[in-house]
């Protein structure tokens, strides 16, 4: 667990309220955006009471306007801490139990494997643990029976690994759970999100349709690339099925303010309670080891413990539009990025990472390498098949290197992203890699075994890609066969 820290021993930082200027913050951002070329970015920075929010670049390649902090972006994955958080909620008033079989909620439910469906939970949903293709995304239009329909659709998509067994990052389970608040409420997902957190945090600029972001100023996505150069993101908007998953287009400002209820266990602006502590608590809580994106996951939040500290996060990734959202509860501190940019992540992983060492002295080091042998090594290298990609893990130079080969034809006008240049991957602990440069710098992945002691899975990025046949037998280990360097 993460050591806590008495309130007199916190760093102190240069007092800032909202809207106010940090330099050293803006001229890091700003060095980086450029350097990555990001066009747009908006930051938002909570400590304590004192707030930070700016924006940066423009809005729209194409029809530049000036990014500020009420600019809109889509924040995606986020919003499954809300769908999460409102699911609380109901628990609270009674109307749901995450412990429930769905089929409780929803007696049509059907899933490809009838096992699974008879048995998974509201958890299991929220937890990313039901084990199904997680990765499923179906446009079924703009309607209320948007959810109901993409869920019946849900019948016919693939069981990966037993209900509840291995953690794998699964969309589509927060649109079942979408429904079942839909189904015990009696409400649209939207508006059920619109009255019970929207609403009572004052969250004004905070919306789920275009028709409500248009009439704002708001941030379209791009997709930066070596021979097209910045080139606009379409199309903009979201399925309607996809929308608690990921589904929310907001600001910093109302990001800071859904970061200080939870901040605040559960309190609103007005300091009226809408969720106990316990559930804040319960939220916040290891419910299952996920790896790679995470140390473990919580209800929806990903959770990691750096330089002695808990990290309550979650990030989302749009059409040419990535977000970062991160807590640090025991220190009273949050920070959101918003970008326009395919290479936003890279920008706001630097920013994430400057914030927490220079307002918190929080360090997040490289993981230590472990030196294995080309034998060692070689037990890893295969072809693991993802959803739409195989990821080849070979050798090259005497060590890995993780490349992804899409399995279907790119886009022939070039609107897709470049593919990225191979991952150089080293060991951090036993079956565990990371990506030692370049773009993804940093990112983790892992091998998992069978109970036989085979490959049987790659995780990475979050989600597991099949070794099909094992892509190795597990050999015995030598004492003292690994060494961290």
């Amino acid at each position: 667990m993460a050591a806590k820290t008495s309130r007199a021993s916190r760093p102190s930082r240069k007092k800032t309220s909202s809207g106010s200027v940090d330099r050293r913050l803006d001229d890091f951002v700003e060095s980086q955006m450029k350097k990555l070329k990001v066009p747009g970015a908006a930051v938002g920075v909570l400590k304590g009471s004192r707030r930070y929010t700016k924006g940066y670049g423009v809005t729209n390649v194409d029809h530049p306007l000036s990014v500020d902090e009420n600019t809109l972006f889509q924040i995606g994955s986020t919003t499954k801490t809300y769908t999460a958080t409102a699911a609380m909620m109901l628990v609270e008033q009674g109307k749901l139990d995450l412990d429930r079989p769905v089929r409780s909620y929803l007696k049509d439910f059907k899933l490809k494997n009838q096992e699974a469906a008879k048995k998974v939970t509201v958890r299991h949903l929220l937890t990313h643990m039901g084990g199904w293709l997680g990765d499923y995304f179906n446009e079924t239009g703009r309607g209320d029976e948007a959810l109901s329909k993409v869920v019946a659709d849900m019948s016919k998509i693939p069981q990966l690994t037993p209900l509840g067994q291995t953690w794998s990052y699964n969309n589509s389970g927060f649109y079942v759970a979408g429904r079942v608040l839909e189904r015990v409420s009696g409400k649209p997902y939207e508006t059920l999100l619109k009255e019970l957190i929207f609403d009572p945090l004052k969250m004004e600029k905070t919306f789920f349709f275009a028709e409500e972001v248009m009439l704002h100023g708001f941030a379209v996505g791009h997709i930066v690339t070596k021979k097209r150069g910045t080139m606009i993101a379409k199309p903009w908007q979201l399925p309607r099925s996809v929308h608690p998953a990921g589904g929310i287009t907001s600001n910093v400002i109302d990001q800071l303010e859904y970061a200080n209820f939870h901040l605040s266990e559960g309190k609103g602006p007005d300091g009226k309670r809408l969720l106990k502590k316990t559930s804040i608590r319960e939220m916040q809580k290891e419910q299952a080891p996920a790896g790679s994106l995470a140390t473990s996951v919580g209800l929806s939040w990903l959770l990691r413990d750096v330089d002695g500290v808990r990290l309550v996060a979650h990030g989302g990734t749009t059409n040419g539009q990535l977000s970062a959202f991160l807590m640090v509860p025991e220190r009273e501190f949050a920070i959101t990025v918003l970008t326009n940019a395919n290479v936003g992540g890279q920008l706001h992983g630097k920013v994430v990472r400057w914030a927490l060492e220079n307002y918190l002295g929080v360090v997040d080091p490289m993981p230590s390498r472990m030196k294995l042998d080309r034998d060692r090594l070689t037990e890893y290298t295969g072809t693991y098949a993802l959803n739409q990609v195989n990821v080849e893990v070979g050798l090259e130079n005497g060590g890995l290197v993780l490349k992804l080969a899409p399995t279907s034809p790119l886009a022939e006008d070039g609107s897709q992203p470049d593919l990225p240049d191979p991952y150089p991957i080293a060991f951090y602990d036993e079956d565990r890699i990371f990506v030692t440069k370049g773009p993804a710098q940093r990112l983790r992945g892992e091998f998992l075994r069978n109970p036989k002691g085979e490959i049987e899975w790659l995780r990475f990025g979050g989600r597991i890609a099949s070794a099909g046949k094992p892509a190795a037998k597990k050999k015995k280990k030598k004492a003292g066969r690994s060494k961290k360097s």
